[in-house]
């Protein structure tokens, strides 16, 4: 369906869409004056217009209102009134979403700022700047310096080409497997406001993980329904119903994944399920959303559900992938940096650049699990302990103060420089005998550098003890820890040291066991670390952050490796060996098998 912007109708001999509401007055106000469209938070520019204002005869029955009635009357007012909206899908084939703006010679069509071949080029980052359209990007201090002229009215960004829906009508499934902050649920959003206009009076469901997530991002997210509406067709929105109503009788009902029964019995033209891949009952909801797929056929629409979704390698979506109906969208989260704000690509995306976490969570790449590994990713998946990510300090910090004993587990590396070893330093606890990994500080440190880091980590998490792995000598290892605390004036911590050298496999199944049997959890995602637990095979050198990782749930669980993984879970009894103090307060933990 081509689409025509209103502020460019003029230009292109098309007519606008009706206004939002009848005009009886109208002033000046600062709004945004172009969005960028395909995949995050809108990025606008201010510049004045004239926009409609609603008489109060319009409303008849509005000073009746309760006073928070009328504050949410008057927002939606206000909200629709300053909406920006611009078109998505460009009649353009094979769009990539950006500018239609042609480059001007001697530069080249991508940003030639953008360095790495290992990361694919970015586009242009188009604005308007004295008349000319400039690429504003800035990469290390090097401005691109592309310039170009607009081919046609298409001067803001829209969909991408894989953030249309496929062409034809002989697919029932849109899975679009993507990056985080690739676009997926504004692809969503414009999926189902297309639908609404070209199918009056469909009900379409939407279902996300738990039943906030419909409302904090389907619906009221910053590419989410109300966002995205255009004048003269924002939905009215009942959160106590979860409910959408569009102004041509369409709706659209909200769901939650933790509650699959809700579906039952329910019928629906359309669905729009938002991370699927991490809904915990998928199966159970999937089937009952798709017994109720079966509005339409006297009307003459097909139905069809688009699922919105970063990869996890769990059956359910390997087996939705390995349907014949299912049309497979794919993006990356680098084809839409224009959209994200700087602070995510510097920490976000750099923390798992270089993972396999990074190939599934910013590529979009659906990860087998490394055949002869202990952990699998589905195994951590399954026993996770989830926190809200904008708050995951705090979350973590909470949560911490509930375990019976924490500490902070270091595996110093043998050397120290640039082509050292990291030194392995993580945090984990432990309540009612399951162990939560909560922090992963490792890098490559000076053995000063480590000390701090482990110091502070102690500090922070107010730990029982820091554990210390001394392959590579007991006493340099304690002095470095004891050099930092006198050179700090602190009182030095309770140190347990542990020896290593009897196998790392022994050391690591009687760990495995508690994750298999979803007793252990890592709070949150951490993704290095959990790159190395699913791609370490034992025979091979075992990573430094997951040795200390091992190293600190064996102090806390106080377990003895049994001789084999498939050994019965009786065998990992309780054992630990303590030694004298002298003089820093030490224990000392030997792993080996258990006799009988």
């Amino acid at each position: 369906m081509e689409e025509t912007c209103p502020r460019h109708a003029a230009a292109s001999g098309a007519a606008a869409p009706p206004a939002a509401r009848p005009a009886s007055s109208s002033r000046s106000v600062g709004t945004p004056s172009s969005t960028a469209v395909h995949g995050g938070t809108p990025t606008t520019s201010s510049s004045t217009r004239k926009v409609a204002v609603s008489a109060p005869e319009e409303i008849p029955d509005f000073t009746k209102w309760t006073p928070a009635g009328q504050e949410r009357a008057l927002n939606e007012l206000n909200r629709s009134n300053l909406n920006s909206w611009t078109p998505f899908y460009c009649p353009r084939p094979s769009c990539d979403g950006n500018h239609h703006i042609t480059v001007h010679a001697p530069h080249s069509p991508v940003c030639q700022s953008f360095p790495g071949s290992a990361r694919p080029p970015r586009l242009h980052d188009w604005a308007l700047n004295g008349k000319v359209w400039r690429c504003q990007h800035v990469e290390d201090g090097t401005e691109c310096g592309a310039v170009g002229s607009p081919d046609d009215t298409w001067t803001f960004r829209h969909a991408r080409a894989d953030q249309h829906p496929p062409k034809g009508l002989d697919w029932l499934i849109w899975l679009l497997l993507a990056g985080r902050g690739a676009g997926k649920t504004r692809a969503g959003s414009e999926w189902v406001h297309r639908l609404v206009l070209k199918y009056p009076g469909i009900h379409v469901a939407l279902i996300s993980p738990i039943r906030s997530d419909v409302r904090d991002t389907q619906v009221e997210g910053e590419s989410g329904l109300l966002a995205t509406a255009r004048p003269g067709m924002v939905p009215e929105w009942e959160p106590s119903k979860m409910r959408l109503t569009w102004p041509n009788g369409s709706m659209a009902t909200g769901y939650s994944g933790e509650e699959p029964d809700r579906l039952r019995g329910k019928q629906h033209h359309f669905g729009w399920i938002d991370e699927p891949a991490h809904i915990d009952l998928i199966e159970d909801v999937w089937s009952n959303f798709m017994f109720g797929l079966r509005l339409g056929k006297k009307s003459g629409i097909d139905p069809k559900v688009c699922l919105t979704t970063s990869p996890l390698p769990v059956q359910w979506l390997k087996d939705v992938i390995a349907e014949p109906d299912t049309r497979v969208s794919r993006a990356s989260t680098y084809l839409n940096l224009a959209n994200l704000p700087e602070h995510y690509r510097t920490k976000i995306l750099k923390k798992w650049e270089g993972t396999r976490t990074g190939l599934q969570e910013i590529e979009g790449l659906l990860l087998d699990d490394v055949e002869g590994a202990l952990w699998t990713t589905e195994m951590l998946n399954d026993s996770r302990h989830r926190i809200d990510a904008d708050l995951a300090a705090f979350a973590k910090k909470a949560l911490a103060q509930t375990m019976d004993r924490i500490n902070v587990a270091v595996d110093p590396a043998g050397t120290s420089g640039k082509r050292s070893d990291e030194t392995g330093i993580t945090v984990q606890g432990i309540r009612d005998d399951e162990p939560y990994v909560f922090e992963d500080y490792s890098g490559k440190y000076s053995p000063d550098e480590w000390a701090a880091k482990a110091i502070y980590a102690y500090d922070y998490w107010d730990a029982d003890a820091i554990v210390v792995e001394i392959t590579y000598g007991r006493e340099m290892v304690i002095q470095v820890l004891k050099g930092y605390c006198d050179r700090m004036g602190r009182a030095m911590p309770r140190i347990i040291t542990v020896d290593s050298r009897r196998g790392k496999m022994i050391r690591a199944e009687p760990i495995v066991a508690m994750w298999e049997r979803k007793q252990a959890h890592i709070v949150g995602e951490l993704p290095v670390l959990e790159t190395q637990l699913t791609s370490w095979i034992p025979g091979k050198a075992s990573p430094d952050r997951l040795d200390a990782m091992v190293h600190g749930i064996t102090d806390l669980a106080r377990v003895s490796a049994p001789g084999s993984i498939a050994s019965p879970y009786d065998l990992l009894r309780k054992r630990r060996e303590t030694v004298g103090a002298n003089g820093f307060g030490l224990s000392h933990v030997s792993y080996g098998r258990t006799s009988a």
